[in-house]
C-alpha cells in the first residue's frame, strides 16, 4: 500500500513539475525500513530526525539546537532535509536542485549558497556535511529517527485516510475553501454491496482518484488573472506598532520579485488617498484600501493580519478581495514561532496567494526568493529598513541614511539596505560613499530576487563604475524581463539622457508612462527633462502640466519651466516661477538657474547675488558639495565672460579639488600645470563613462590648446563624439580648436550645434550667447562679412543691457568695427 500512495504522489508530483520528467530523488527508506520508489517530495515520516543537541520537526519544518529554533531559509531546510533522511548516502548535486528547485532553472551557486548557510549552522560540527569531489554531498552525522505518537485506529478508516488526515493535521498554512460534504447515504449503500477488504480497497481507489484529481483541476483550472494589486497595511493587534508598515514591506519586497504582478507603488497611493481628501499617511485599512485600489484602477487588494496568540508566536493571515466587488478570494493562515519566523511565513502565504491570483506555477517557481534571502534574516533590521524608505521617499535623505545604515549595522548582509544607503548618499551628492555602498550591496546580491538583482546592477554601474553603457543594458535587460515595470524604463531613459541620447531617452521615457503599470511623478519628470535637451519644450511644457494637473508637482517641474522661458524669455513665466519658490526649501536651484539667466543677459553683478545665495543655500539645505558644484558653475561662468582674475579668486574657497571638472576650471583659468598633474593621476574609476569620454579629453584637449597644439587637442576629443551632447563643453572647445588650426568651416558648424541646441544642460549659462560671437569669427575667417556681421548683431542685441565696459562685449564691438561694410 505504501508502495502505491508514493508512487501517486511522485505522479502529482510530476503533474505539478514544469519539467517534462518527474523531479529525481534517491529512495527513501521509512521508519520501518521498506523501501519506497523514487520520489521528489519527502511526506511519509513527519516524526523527528536526532543528531548530537539537533533535532528537525519535519511537520512544523523547524530545526531545533538543544530544544530552541534555529534560523533557517526555507530552501536550506528543504536541502537539509534531504540530506538528513539520507544519511551515509551520495546526494548529487542535480538531484538536490530537482528536488528542492522542481522545475525551475536554477544556479548551482544558489545550492552552494544554502549548503554555505547550513555549515555556518552546523559551524561546531564541521564534518557534518561533506563535499565529495566531482560527486556530490554527504551528510556524515549519525541520525535516529523519533516516530510520533501513533493516534488510535478509527474504525472505518483505511491507511491512505490515515496518513492523508495525519499530513493534513501537520500542515502550517491553511486556505480557506469551501467544500461540499459527501452522499453518506449514497455511500452507505455502494459500500455494502462489497466485502470488508473490498470496502478498504474500494475507499482507497476513491481517495486516489480525488486527491489525484484535486491536483489536477489545481494544476489545469482556469486561473482568475488578478495581476495589479494593492498591499494594504496589515491589521495589527499585537502590542508592537510598528510591525503593520514593516510586514506590509516585507510583502511588498517578495511580490516585488515577480513580473507577473503589478503593485500600486507609494506615490500613486498617497495621490490617491489625496484625491479622497484624506492624509497621505492615512491607513491603509478597511474601506479606505478597497476604495484606493478601485479608484487607482487595481484589480485586488491584499490585507494582512497579524496577532499575539496566549501561548506563543504569531498568527499571520492574508486575504486576496476583489477590489471591484469587495467580495473576498482566499483567505490564507499560518504561525511563526517568533517574530523573525514570520518573515518564513508570509513567503508561504505569498506564494500561495499568488498562485491564488493566477500566477502561472512556472512564474512561481523562477521568482520565488525567499524574503530571508531577498530582504534580511532581522526582523528589527527591516523595521529600521522600512523607516528609512518612508523617510528617504518623503525627501528626508539625511533622516533616511540613519535608518539604512541601522538596518546594514544589525545585518551587514542585507544588500537591499546597502544599495539603498548608496542610492541615498548618490541623491546628496556623496558620490565616493554611493560607490562603496553600492560595492557592498553588489557583493552580496548572490541571492537577492531577480527585481533586487537588476535594482542592485543598476546602483553598481552607475554609482560604483560609473558605466552608463553597462547601465542602459542593465535597464534594458530588466524591462525586458519585468515589460510592466515602469521601474527600468525610467531608468533607462535617466541614463540616456546623462549619456546624451535624447532619441533613446524620450523613446524609454514615453514607454514608461504608457505601458507601465503606474504614472510616477519621477516618469513624468524623466521624459521632461529628456524633452527640453532635445529643444521639444512645448511637449515639455504639456507634460509638465498633464504631471501637476494629477497632483504630481516637484521641484524639478519649476526649474524646468524655469530653464524653458529663460531660453524663450519669457518674462511672465519667469516671474510665476521665481515667486513658486520663494519660501521654499528648494529655492537654493532657482537662485541658481536666476544667476545663468542674469549672466546670459551680461548682467553681471545680478549674476553674482544670485550665485551668492545659491550657494548658501546649498550648503544650508544639502551639504558642502553641492555648494562646490554651484561655486565651480560661478567660476566657469566668469571664465567665459573672460573675468579670469574674478576665476581666480573663487577657485581658491572650492573645497574638492581633487576632480577633473576642477582640474578643466584651473587649465581655463591658465593654470595649464594643475591640469597636466591631473591627467598624470591613476584612473579613480576606469569604466567612468563622463570621465573618461568627456571630461579628461576636454582636459587634453585644453591643456593641447594651451601649447599651441590644435591638431592634438582635435585628435584628443575624438572619443567625446557619442557623448558630446551630454557635455557641450567639449563641443565649445573642438570649436576653439579648429579656429586655431584654420578650419574656420568646421568650428562654424560646432557653433552652430551649439546654437541649434538652447535646451542642453550645459548650455545654461552665456555659452549659447557665446556662440555667436564664435560663429562671427569664424564666419569673418571665411570671409562671409554680412554674415559675421549678422552673428554680431544678434550677440548686441542678446546683450543689450550688459554694463557698457563688459571687456568681452568691447572687444567683440572691436572685432564688427573692423568687417568690411558691403554697400
Amino acid at each position: 500500500m505504501g508502495s502505491l500512495i508514493l508512487g501517486l504522489r511522485c505522479w502529482v508530483a510530476s503533474l505539478r513539475s514544469t519539467t517534462r520528467s518527474p523531479p529525481k530523488c534517491p529512495e527513501f527508506r521509512n521508519e520501518a525500513g521498506r523501501i519506497f520508489p523514487k520520489a521528489g517530495i519527502f511526506l511519509s515520516f513527519k516524526g523527528l530526525y536526532r543528531f548530537d543537541e539537533f533535532e528537525i520537526d519535519q511537520a512544523r519544518r523547524v530545526l531545533l539546537r538543544d530544544g530552541q529554533p534555529v534560523r533557517v531559509s526555507p530552501k536550506a531546510f528543504e536541502v537539509l532535509i534531504c540530506l538528513v533522511q539520507h544519511p551515509g548516502e551520495v546526494i548529487t548535486k542535480e538531484q538536490l536542485l530537482e528536488t528542492v528547485w522542481p522545475g525551475a532553472f536554477v544556479e548551482e551557486d544558489n545550492l552552494v549558497q544554502h549548503i554555505s548557510a547550513l555549515r555556518k549552522i552546523f559551524a561546531g560540527h564541521p564534518r557534518y556535511i561533506l563535499t565529495l569531489p566531482g560527486r556530490g554531498y554527504q551528510f556524515a552525522a549519525s541520525v535516529q529517527l523519533v516516530a510520533p505518537e501513533p493516534a488510535p485506529p478509527v474504525a472505518g478508516h483505511s491507511v491512505v485516510q490515515d496518513i492523508l488526515q495525519r499530513e493534513r493535521v501537520h500542515m502550517v498554512i491553511e486556505e480557506s475553501v469551501e467544500i461540499q460534504n459527501p452522499q453518506p447515504r449514497l455511500l452507505a449503500t455502494t459500500a455494502r454491496r462489497f466485502t470488508s477488504k473490498g470496502v478498504a480497497w474500494g475507499i482507497t481507489a476513491s481517495v486516489l482518484l480525488s486527491v489525484a484529481g484535486y491536483f489536477a483541476w489545481q494544476r489545469f483550472r482556469p486561473q482568475p488573472h488578478l495581476r495589479k494589486v494593492v498591499v494594504a497595511d496589515f491589521l495589527n493587534l499585537t502590542e508592537d506598532k510598528s510591525l503593520d508598515k514593516t510586514l506590509k514591506s516585507a510583502l511588498t519586497i517578495g511580490l516585488s520579485q515577480t513580473p507577473y504582478i503589478q503593485l500600486m507603488n507609494d506615490g500613486l497611493e498617497h495621490s490617491t488617498l489625496q484625491l479622497m481628501q484624506k492624509s497621505a499617511d492615512t491607513p491603509l485599512l478597511g474601506s479606505t484600501a478597497l476604495e484606493v485600489c478601485a479608484r487607482g484602477g487595481f484589480q485586488a487588494l491584499l490585507r494582512g493580519t497579524i496577532k499575539h496568540p496566549q501561548q506563543f508566536g504569531y498568527d499571520l493571515t492574508l486575504e486576496a478581495v476583489n477590489c471591484a466587488t469587495g467580495k473576498s478570494i482566499a483567505t490564507f493562515k499560518g504561525h511563526a514561532l517568533n517574530i523573525d519566523a514570520s518573515l518564513d511565513t508570509l513567503d508561504d502565504l505569498a506564494r500561495r496567494a499568488r498562485l491564488k491570483l493566477g500566477e502561472p506555477i512556472a512564474s512561481l517557481d523562477q521568482f520565488n526568493t525567499p524574503l530571508i534571502d531577498a530582504s534580511t534574516f532581522s526582523f528589527e533590521a527591516l523595521k529600521d529598513y522600512e523607516t528609512g524608505s518612508m523617510l528617504g521617499n518623503a525627501g528626508k535623505l539625511k533622516e533616511a541614511i540613519d535608518y539604512f545604515q541601522k538596518a546594514v549595522d544589525i545585518d551587514p548582509k542585507f544588500a537591499v539596505a546597502q544599495a539603498d544607503l548608496g542610492t541615498a548618499y548618490y541623491d546628496l551628492g556623496s558620490m565616493d560613499k554611493a560607490a562603496v555602498y553600492s560595492q557592498k550591496a553588489f557583493e552580496l546580491s548572490g541571492n537577492v530576487s531577480q527585481w533586487e538583482k537588476f535594482f542592485i546592477r543598476s546602483n553598481y554601474y552607475l554609482m560604483t563604475e560609473r558605466d552608463l553603457p553597462a547601465a542602459a543594458k542593465n535597464w534594458d535587460d530588466w524591462s525586458k524581463v519585468y515589460s510592466d515595470d515602469e521601474t527600468p524604463f525610467e531608468g533607462l531613459a535617466n541614463t540616456e539622457v546623462q549619456m546624451g541620447d535624447y532619441g533613446r531617452a524620450i523613446e524609454a521615457g514615453e514607454h514608461a508612462l504608457k505601458y507601465g503599470a503606474v504614472r510616477t511623478a519621477m516618469g513624468y519628470q524623466i521624459l521632461a527633462q529628456a524633452y527640453k535637451p532635445a529643444n521639444r519644450f512645448a511637449d515639455a511644457k504639456r507634460l509638465i502640466a498633464e504631471a501637476q494637473a494629477q497632483g504630481k508637482d516637484t521641484p524639478e517641474f519649476h526649474q524646468i519651466l524655469h530653464q524653458i522661458a529663460m531660453i524663450e524669455h519669457d518674462p511672465e513665466t519667469l516671474r510665476r516661477e521665481v515667486e513658486w519658490s520663494k519660501g521654499k526649501p528648494e529655492l537654493y536651484a532657482m537662485l541658481e538657474s536666476q544667476a545663468m539667466f542674469a549672466a546670459d543677459e551680461g548682467k553681471i553683478s545680478e549674476a553674482e547675488e544670485f550665485f551668492k545665495g545659491a550657494i548658501a543655500g546649498a550648503a544650508h539645505e544639502v551639504d558642502a558639495d553641492l555648494a562646490d558644484e554651484f561655486l565651480m558653475d560661478e567660476i566657469s561662468v566668469d571664465i567665459q565672460l573672460g573675468r579670469i582674475a574674478e576665476a581666480t579668486d573663487l577657485l581658491r574657497k572650492v573645497q574638492h579639488r581633487d576632480t577633473a571638472d576642477f582640474a578643466i576650471l584651473q587649465t581655463r583659468a591658465g593654470d595649464t600645470a594643475a591640469g597636466e598633474a591631473y591627467l598624470l593621476k591613476p584612473e579613480k574609476y576606469p569604466k567612468d563613462t563622463i570621465e573618461n569620454f568627456l571630461r579628461i579629453p576636454e582636459l587634453k584637449a585644453l591643456v593641447a590648446l594651451r601649447h599651441h597644439n590644435p591638431a592634438a587637442a582635435i585628435a584628443a576629443l575624438e572619443a567625446a563624439h557619442p557623448f558630446e551632447l551630454a557635455r557641450c563643453e567639449v563641443i565649445e572647445v573642438r570649436a576653439e580648436a579648429y579656429l586655431a588650426a584654420g578650419q574656420a568651416d568646421k568650428a562654424a558648424l560646432e557653433y552652430q550645434k551649439l546654437i541649434a541646441n538652447p535646451g542642453l544642460e550645459t548650455n545654461m549659462q552665456p555659452r549659447t550667447v557665446l556662440a555667436h560671437l564664435g560663429l562671427a569669427r569664424a564666419l569673418a575667417q571665411q570671409n562671409h562679412a554680412a554674415d559675421s556681421r549678422h552673428e554680431y548683431e544678434i550677440l548686441f542685441t542678446l546683450w543689450k543691457d550688459a554694463p557698457a565696459n563688459f571687456p568681452i562685449l568691447e572687444q567683440a564691438h572691436r572685432e564688427y568695427a573692423q568687417l568690411p561694410r558691403i554697400t
